[in-house]
This record gives C-alpha cells, sequence and structure tokens, in this order.
C-alpha cells in the first residue's frame, strides 16, 4: 500500500490535525512524506483508490487503462458493506481474485453516490476528526475485502 496524492505540496509532512488523529490511536505519522501521483506509479498499482471522484478522474487522465482498476474509496467499501460484491467469482487466490472479479463487475455492482470530503478545508478539529473517522471505517472495510484486516 502505498499514498499519492493528485494535488498539494510534494515533499511534505502530513497536516499536524492528521498526526494528532493517528497518534491518539497509537500510530506514528511522522515519516510521512506527500507526493504526487504520476503515470509510473498508475501503471505499477493493483487497485487504485481515490478519496472522492475528481481524484479518480485525474488518475485516468494520466492514465485512461487503469479504468478498470481505479475506485473512489466510499463506492468500494459501501459495495462490500451492503453485500453487492457477495456474488462475484473471487475463487481466484486472494487480493487478486477480489480485484479481478471487481474489475470484470464493475459496471453491473449499484451507483453509490457520496464521497469523503476533503478534511483539509475543515477548521474545527471535531468536524476534521469526523471526517478521518469515516475515512478510516471504510479503509478498514477495504482491508476485510482484500483479506488485509478484520472490520
Amino acid at each position: 500500500v502505498t499514498s499519492a496524492g493528485t494535488a498539494g505540496l510534494t515533499g511534505h509532512g502530513m497536516d499536524s490535525r492528521s498526526l494528532d488523529w493517528l497518534a491518539a490511536r497509537d500510530i506514528d505519522g511522522s515519516g510521512f512524506v506527500a507526493r504526487r501521483v504520476n503515470r509510473r506509479l498508475l501503471g505499477t498499482a493493483d487497485l487504485v483508490v481515490g478519496l472522492e471522484q475528481e481524484h479518480v478522474d485525474a488518475c485516468l487522465r494520466i492514465r485512461p487503462v487503469g479504468l478498470n482498476r481505479t475506485f473512489r474509496l466510499h463506492q468500494v467499501a459501501a459495495w462490500s458493506r451492503t453485500g453487492a460484491l457477495d456474488a462475484l467469482n473471487t475463487s481466484a487466490a486472494g487480493t487478486s481474485g477480489v480485484l479481478s472479479a471487481l474489475a470484470e463487475a464493475r459496471h453491473q455492482l449499484p451507483p453509490v453516490s457520496g464521497d469523503h470530503p476533503d478534511p483539509v478545508g475543515y477548521t474545527s478539529v471535531a468536524d476534521y476528526g469526523q471526517v478521518l473517522d469515516g475515512i478510516a471505517a471504510d479503509i478498514r472495510t477495504l482491508a476485510h475485502l482484500l483479506g488485509g484486516a478484520s472490520r
């Protein structure tokens, strides 16, 4: 798992509010360094997950052939939580089976509205934390789907 943004300041650390949120959960984010998504990163990714539709769109402008493996975080998490992915043929081993089935079925899955807002624009620490809580819940669901963690 790696991270890259479609905007922002390359080479900079994480927002202090995010660092505080992570620290409250015994996670050290101090080593994080921001970078921009690029053609090479997208070409080697098994799955590309954007926070908002505009992130997905930016990645697809850079590498349109990645359509079948590029999704919104909330979209995949909602499909998993509602059981929409249960009927997919994921008999192939592990993560590759899930990703392959997801790519094949993407146009048959129900539309999912809503994205996580970018927390950076929030001035209230409580609101900022609520956005991060929602993102974290969807990341846990995605990790569970890919066989990496429990819900």
